[in-house]
């Protein structure tokens, strides 16, 4: 069974004013009956995963409540960041949340995508649940088709058809490097989901970026329940540095 985080705390400016600050995009209905968020939901919904953990922020807090009861009535947690400390800070939070469960396997997608084959997704989520349940870190890719500045990239190097290894992480490229890297063939837009043990991650964030432990960790253990949120603790949270998953410790991991 995969444990679902959502990370949904992104204010979502890039599509203004159809997406703004106080209903940014995964909130908004974009694309169909269901916003971005209420179709993530779904996507993890089902025998193979468990209740999902949703990490937003403070302003989005009860958007996120009304969403998710339409789909899983009283299920899930819902985690309130005081502020936002980007992905690093999100993940291993949602990690030493289930740190008493060692050998579960998350998945972490944010909740602001639009994923036409549904189909795919699930077969691409099942083959890296083995690499995961295996103890390598996962990161899906997606096949560019067009020179894109706004994604970052990955570059693949070996591997097999279940799990390519990647050699090189690049954040987003100017358009002449994006044009470069799509001729060469073997690069891959990061799609920001990961798949991991939950004992994988917690040690390569004790190697890679240990600074984060101590004050995520108080974060937790002062944090506090209302009405139904579990709202970390803001001053020890906010001592997190500001950085995302991918810099903190992906591009450290010999084994992803």
């Amino acid at each position: 069974m995969l444990h679902p985080v959502i990370l949904a705390g992104g204010s979502g400016t890039r599509l203004w004013p159809v997406s703004r600050k106080s209903l940014p995009k995964q909130f908004a209905n974009l694309t169909g009956e269901a916003s971005l968020f209420q179709k993530t939901v779904h996507r993890v919904k089902g025998r193979s995963f468990a209740k999902p953990t949703i990490i937003t922020g403070e302003n989005y807090r009860f958007l996120v409540q009304q969403q998710m009861e339409d789909i899983i009535p009283g299920g899930g947690e819902i985690v309130i960041e005081p502020e936002g400390r980007n992905t690093a800070a999100a993940i291993l939070t949602a990690a030493l949340l289930r740190r008493d469960e060692p050998d579960a396997v998350l998945l972490v997608i944010p909740s602001d995508h639009a994923i036409q084959n549904e189909t795919e997704f699930q077969s691409a989520i099942k083959r890296a649940s083995v690499a995961a349940t295996h103890g390598a870190i996962v990161t899906l890719g997606i096949q560019p088709d067009h020179a894109a500045t706004g994604y970052g990239y990955l570059k693949v190097e070996g591997g097999n058809e279940d799990a390519l290894l990647i050699s090189e992480f690049r954040e987003k490229p100017n358009a002449e490097a994006a044009a470069k890297m799509l001729a060469e063939g073997s690069w891959l837009w990061n799609s920001g989901m990961f798949l991991f043990r939950v004992d994988t991650v917690l040690r390569a964030f004790e190697k890679h970026a240990s600074d984060l432990m101590a004050p995520c960790e108080a974060a937790i253990a002062l944090s506090g329940e209302d009405r139904g949120f579990r709202r970390l603790d803001a001053g020890a949270f906010r001592r997190c540095r500001d950085e995302s998953f991918v810099y903190a410790v992906m591009e450290h991991v010999e084994d992803s």
